[in-house]
């Protein structure tokens, strides 16, 4: 078919060789619509495009490559318009036909991975770029000044707080160690009208104790508890009926029976008479006030192999390593007296606190002390008690058996415990440079060194390019971007000829390679 007669035919002009595109007027939209498969004439077309194409190639034996087509509709005419391309693979004898539709398949391959390696250039491409601050003198004076005020700040900051305050030139380390307390003293109840003496053996729970002690203020006696059934003063009764819901149940003094005690009380297993602390007076301890407390305090410092204590000039020191219950209890606050404790009791809290610079003689080295209340008073479980009991066996008459029996104490007193904290610190070299770097002495406080002195920069270099009424004069000079040359880019390893190329897909470039267009 020559191309005067696919003129005729088709109504196209060819465009060199193998190049153009064929128009074809179908049916209006509303005669597709009333047919079943509405573009036939469309397949017709497509089928008679072929015939065309095949006749076209005549002896050059030609292939298509592919065939694509787009629809739109007149906006005057309201003619359904189509557009069909057909892509042509010319060869010249049809034996090679397969291996030129192979070599196609490996242009495709080599498409995809020239494609696929441009791509990832690209990306490792905008990774290889290379920043460098650019020096540009603003003759300014009030910007000049601002920068010098923000770095004096800065400088004053490190050198005042850093390194003087926060003593950044140090390395420290914390205490490790106990305080071993001893107690003396004597005390007096009144029972009966008389004098009943006590000491601080019969007093202090326990005796000897490691960073506690605690000194009874208050007591209250059960004597002679046996294993027996008696009446339970929470729960009155009339019958056993009244008592059948506590029984086998566990109640704060023993196991409920279901039955009622002859006293109007619920019966229950338990030890009796049971402790009636609550209803009964008090029965307090005059003079604990007056005892003196030794902490002998013993603190290690790892870090530097540095022992310390309080036990210096082998004498006792009031305030130092020697007090009175009643100093501890006016060195709260609000301020106590023994009087105000003695019935409820309290629980204080003593810091012991070593702050200590070893750069000077170590002997100097001693703690404070600092006391404070831990209980609240306003509780309805103010103060502290504990109970405790006594064993004993008693032979049964006929001295062949025995059984057991117990007294019950409920102590109300004074207790006191005792925490080393604080800090030794030494000249440390490293922790001087860490400090003046970067952040300070690495403990964790927020200090950052001279490192902060590149803000001052920013902050001046912020208000130079922005504020100023020559900004866009001194961000032109301040920012600006360096594109090498196109020889120069071929020799950068992220750099590819395709680079230049469109940005189409691999199949158009492909078909751009290796396509004849009719």
């Amino acid at each position: 078919m020559s191309p005067a007669l696919i003129k005729q035919t088709f109504g196209i002009s060819l465009r060199g060789a193998f190049d153009g595109e064929i128009y074809l007027r179908g049916p209006t939209l509303k005669d597709c619509r009333q047919k079943d498969q509405p573009f036939d004439r469309v397949s017709q077309a497509y089928g008679q495009l072929c015939k065309a194409v095949l006749s076209i190639c005549g002896s050059n034996f030609c292939a298509p490559d592919g065939i694509s087509a787009s629809f739109f509709t007149h906006p005057l005419s309201d003619h359904l318009l189509v557009t069909l391309r057909v892509h042509l693979l010319s060869i010249d004898h049809p034996s090679r036909l397969s291996e030129v539709m192979a070599e196609r398949y490996r242009g495709h391959k080599k498409a995809i991975a020239r494609n696929s390696t441009m791509r990832f250039k690209k990306f490792l491409s905008g990774f290889l770029v290379y920043e460098t601050v650019r020096v540009v003198e603003i003759r300014h004076w009030k910007l000049a000044v601002f920068n010098y005020l923000i770095q004096i700040a800065i400088i004053a900051y490190i050198g005042g707080y850093d390194l003087y305050w926060s003593k950044g030139y140090q390395a420290g380390g914390p205490p490790i160690g106990e305080v071993l307390i001893k107690v003396k003293g004597a005390a007096y109840t009144m029972e009966d009208g008389d004098r009943k003496i006590w000491d601080v053996n019969d007093l202090v729970i326990p005796t000897v104790v490691v960073n506690s002690v605690f000194m009874i203020t208050n007591m209250q006696v059960t004597l002679n508890q046996t294993r027996e059934v008696c009446g339970y003063a929470k729960m009155r009764c009339k019958t056993d009926a009244d008592c059948a819901s506590a029984k086998d149940k566990t109640l704060d003094s023993g196991i409920g029976t279901g039955n009622c005690h002859t006293d109007g009380f619920c019966a229950v297993d338990a030890w009796c008479p049971m402790d009636q602390s609550d209803d009964e007076p008090p029965n307090l301890v005059y003079g604990v006030g007056n005892w003196t407390l030794f902490p002998k305090v013993v603190a290690q410092f790892p870090d530097f192999g540095i022992r310390s204590d309080n036990t210096k000039g082998n004498v006792l020191k009031k305030g130092y390593n020697l007090w009175t219950v009643s100093d501890i209890l006016s060195e709260l606050s609000p301020p106590l007296t023994i009087d105000d404790v003695r019935e409820q009791g309290i629980v204080v809290f003593a810091n012991v606190n070593w702050q200590c610079n070893f750069d000077y003689d170590e002997s100097l080295c001693d703690p404070s002390f600092s006391f404070s209340r831990v209980d609240d008073p306003h509780s309805f479980s103010a103060g502290f008690n504990v109970r405790s009991v006594k064993w004993s066996r008693i032979p049964t008459g006929n001295g062949t058996e025995t059984y057991e029996r117990r007294d019950l104490f409920k102590y109300y007193g004074v207790r006191v415990f005792f925490i080393n904290s604080g800090v030794g610190r030494k000249f440390s070299a490293v922790d001087l440079f860490f400090t003046l770097a970067s952040d300070g002495d690495g403990v964790g406080d927020m200090e950052t060194g001279i490192a902060v002195l590149s803000a001052a920069s920013i902050v001046t270099d912020f208000l130079a390019v922005n504020f100023l009424p020559q900004k866009e004069e001194i961000r032109k000079h301040k920012q600006k971007e360096l594109v090498p040359s196109r020889s120069e880019r071929a020799q950068l390893p992220s750099y590819h000829q395709d680079d230049e190329e469109d940005e189409d897909d691999w199949e158009t470039q492909t078909l751009r390679r290796h396509s004849t267009y009719l």
